[in-house]
Parts: C-alpha cells; sequence; structure tokens
C-alpha cells in the first residue's frame, strides 16, 4: 500500500505545473470609420489611435488590462452605423465607442450612444450645438467644434486686403455649418465684407467645370474653401486647366497641409493656400517625440488625423484610469474633465470638447511635389480664446 502511494504522489510530481496567471481580460473599445468611402481620413486616425494603445498596454494597459480596439466599416451610412454599434455593444462586449467621422453618421452614433448610456467620442469635431446639446450628454469631441475653426479662419482671412468672398464647400452639415459661421464671424471682424458666391457640391459628385464656372461669374478676389479628398482633386486639375485661381486667395478649412492631403492631390496640390496641417521639421516642438515614434513604426511621416487618433485613445485611457467603474456613467464623468500631454502638448476637455492647439501655414507646389510651408504653431489659448472663456470645466 505505501509503495503504490507512493508511485502516485511521485507521478503526480512528474505532473507540468503552470506557472503563468491567467491573462487579464482586455476592456474593449468599439470604433467605426468609413473605411470603404473615407481612407484619407479613417486609416490615419486608426494608425494613430494604435500607436497608442500599444503604448499604452506596454506600459501596464489600465490596472493592468490591456486595451483592445474592435474596428468596423460604418461606410459613411447612418444605418449601418448604428447596426455596428449595436453589435459591438451586445455581441464584442465594448465599453466605449470611437470614431464616426462624417457628421450625419455620428449623429446616429450619438443617438444610439445617449440611448445605451455607452460614452461616444467622435473622431472630428461636430456641429456646436449638437456636441454641447444637454441631451447629448455621453457624446464627446476629440477637436473644437466647427465654430471653433471657423473663427479661427475669419481671424485670419480678416488681416488681409480682400473684400469680395465666394465660398465653396460640400452639401452636407459641415460644409453647411463651417461656411455659414466662417460668414459670420468674417463679417463681425470685417463689416465691409461680401459675399459674392456660395457654392455646395455633392459629395463625391463635384461637377467641377459647372462650380468653377459659377465661382468665376461672380468675380471673388478670395475664396473659403472645405470641399476635400477626390473632390478638391477635380476641383484643383480643372481650375489649373482654365487658370481659374491664379490671382485669387485661398483659405482650406480642411487641413489640407497634412501629408495624406499632399500625398493624395499629387501634382494638383495647391500653392499658396493657407491652411492647418503639419510640418515636416518639427524641432523643439514636443510633437517630434510622437512623429519619430510614429514613423518608427509605420515607416511615413503622419498627419493631423493620426494625431486627433492619438490623442482620442490616450484621452480614453485617462478617462478610464480616472473613473469611478467601468460603467457608462462613470466613464462619462471622468471625460468631461480629462486632461493629457499629447503629441502637441497639455490637451485639457472642455464642454466635451478637446481643445488643441495647431499649425497654421501655406500650401506650396514645386515643379509638381507638394509641402507644407511657412507653418506658424498657436496653443490652444490663442487658437480659441473666446470658446475656451465660455466652455466650462
Amino acid at each position: 500500500m505505501f509503495v503504490r502511494l507512493a508511485l502516485f504522489f511521485g507521478l503526480l510530481c512528474l505532473c507540468p505545473v503552470s506557472t503563468h496567471a491567467a491573462e487579464p481580460e482586455p476592456i474593449k473599445i468599439g470604433e467605426m470609420m468609413p473605411y470603404t468611402n473615407g481612407t484619407q481620413f479613417a486609416v490615419p486616425f486608426r494608425e494613430g489611435y494604435l500607436l497608442a494603445v500599444e503604448e499604452i498596454n506596454k506600459s501596464g494597459g489600465i490596472q493592468g488590462r490591456p486595451l483592445q480596439v474592435i474596428s468596423r466599416d460604418d461606410q459613411a451610412d447612418p444605418s449601418v452605423a448604428v447596426r455596428v454599434a449595436e453589435e459591438l455593444v451586445s455581441r464584442d462586449q465594448v465599453i466605449m465607442l470611437i470614431g464616426a467621422g462624417f457628421d450625419h453618421v455620428g449623429l446616429a452614433a450619438a443617438n444610439f450612444a445617449n440611448r445605451n448610456q455607452i460614452p461616444f467620442l467622435k473622431q472630428w469635431a461636430g456641429n456646436c450645438p449638437a456636441v454641447t446639446n444637454p441631451q447629448n450628454r455621453y457624446w464627446f469631441s476629440t477637436t473644437p467644434c466647427y465654430t471653433a475653426y471657423a473663427s479661427l479662419f475669419a481671424r485670419e482671412a480678416a488681416k488681409l486686403p480682400y473684400t469680395r468672398w465666394a465660398t465653396i464647400g460640400p452639401n452636407y452639415e459641415f460644409g453647411h455649418v463651417m461656411t455659414t459661421e466662417f460668414k459670420k464671424a468674417l463679417k463681425a471682424l470685417r463689416p465691409d465684407v461680401i459675399f459674392v458666391a456660395e457654392q455646395y457640391p455633392a459629395v463625391g459628385k463635384i461637377n467641377a467645370a459647372a462650380e468653377i464656372q459659377a465661382l468665376d461669374h461672380a468675380q471673388p478676389q478670395a475664396i473659403f474653401s472645405t470641399i476635400f479628398g477626390p473632390d478638391l482633386g477635380s476641383y484643383l486639375l480643372y481650375a489649373r486647366k482654365i487658370d481659374f485661381l491664379k490671382n485669387i486667395f485661398t483659405i482650406s478649412g480642411t487641413n489640407i497641409g497634412s501629408g495624406v492631403s499632399i500625398r493624395a492631390l499629387g501634382e494638383a496640390y495647391p500653392k499658396g493656400w493657407l491652411t492647418e496641417g503639419l510640418p515636416l521639421d518639427l524641432t523643439g516642438h514636443p510633437a517630434k517625440v510622437f512623429a519619430d515614434a510614429f514613423q518608427q513604426k509605420y515607416g511615413h511621416f503622419p498627419d493631423l488625423m493620426a494625431v486627433y487618433g492619438y490623442n482620442l485613445m490616450e484621452v480614453t485611457a485617462e478617462a478610464l484610469r480616472q473613473a469611478k467603474s467601468l460603467k457608462g456613467e462613470d466613464i462619462r464623468e471622468a471625460l468631461q474633465a480629462v486632461k493629457i500631454n499629447g503629441p502637441f502638448g497639455p490637451v485639457v476637455m472642455k464642454n466635451k470638447q478637446l481643445y488643441l492647439g495647431d499649425w497654421i501655414g501655406y500650401t506650396d507646389n514645386q515643379n509638381g511635389h507638394g509641402s507644407f510651408v511657412g507653418a506658424h504653431w498657436y496653443p490652444a489659448e490663442v487658437l480659441f480664446p473666446d470658446m475656451l472663456d465660455k466652455a466650462g470645466p
């Protein structure tokens, strides 16, 4: 009997024993972006937040748990976005939603988030009344809303000698709100300015010849443009063909100083437009650390959408650290006044919007090679003084 017991316990000792604790369950974040028809900003945005996720997880995650992002294509369609959001929450058990670049998709995602008490961080701005609406308790934006940006560009326009302005923007909320707010802000600063034309081509369906003919007929001295992507490319190619923009100054409100626009527009890239972007030379600026890490991971220079994606994930992580629990209401409460030290320096959430500094400069094109030049850095308190003064905690 003793021999049998000794043999039994001896065999037990030979059995492999696991020395590894169970892997902690990841904290899941649901992301939706228009990857089929908005790759020009969806892909850089994803690259930015994935870099942040990698860094957060390497440093121990959130209370020892790694972050995991589950990505879906919303196809720039509100109905698809709602279906995707439902799947992410019910099937994949995500605790937050991020992304939804287009405004109409963002509104649908925000409505879903409010109904289900799921915090939602929109990839890009939004109309101020929608973002700040008390009923949209779970909607937060990773940049200031459109009024802030339109006012920024209006201040730059007011410094110029031009009095005859025209506008062209995409025929959906972004284009209409940016144009309306720009006109209002510029008229307040320069009562002598008149607006002689206002064009709204359908997104993805611009008739460049017709739009330019209408603008040319109005004889503007300057144009405020918010068209982007292939529409902007078509517009620039036809404008160059007939030499339309030769003596017309343009302000672009769609950060075409970023690398993704420079690469996409190629030889058609404009010269002398005032816009926002990210300069190649970041010597002495905090953003250089981010840019170096980004280039090491992806092999190319980042642009503003990558910065927004990175900021969004760092804000998400900080809110999760501060939240009393991982319940939606507790995360929402933590997001209200979250602060991080982002690629551009300190970033603060006020009135459900992230306020960060920016570079304002000019587009250039030398022998078919586009670039962003003459860029000057402005901290958030200089760019958005009125908004930060009015913003609550």
